[in-house]
């Protein structure tokens, strides 16, 4: 399972870097972003299955959420990318 401290803290979004990570047969990336119709800030997050990286995964295979950015909305990321982790038999 993703913790809320395994994707660093809010102020590392700040600097628009994306950061990336696995888990239990999953990939995702976490950046900060804005929406086309709205000059807000939002998480932008994006899962694929393993074992390739995002750029050599087939765009039908990629889910992508927009969460608010603040601490709620790192904690929703958090929950939402934890729905993908495959969970052991």
């Amino acid at each position: 399972m993703i913790e809320n401290t395994d994707i660093l803290s809010l102020n590392y979004y700040t600097y628009n870097k994306p950061f990336t990570g696995s888990c239990e047969g999953i990939r995702y990336r976490i950046s900060k972003s804005t929406l086309e119709d709205s000059e807000d800030a939002v998480f932008e997050a994006c899962v694929w299955p393993e074992p390739f990286a995002e750029a050599d995964t087939e765009d039908e295979l990629k889910h992508i959420e927009h969460f608010p950015f603040d601490e709620d909305g790192k904690l929703a990321v958090v929950e939402w990318l934890n729905s993908f982790v495959q969970k052991p038999e």
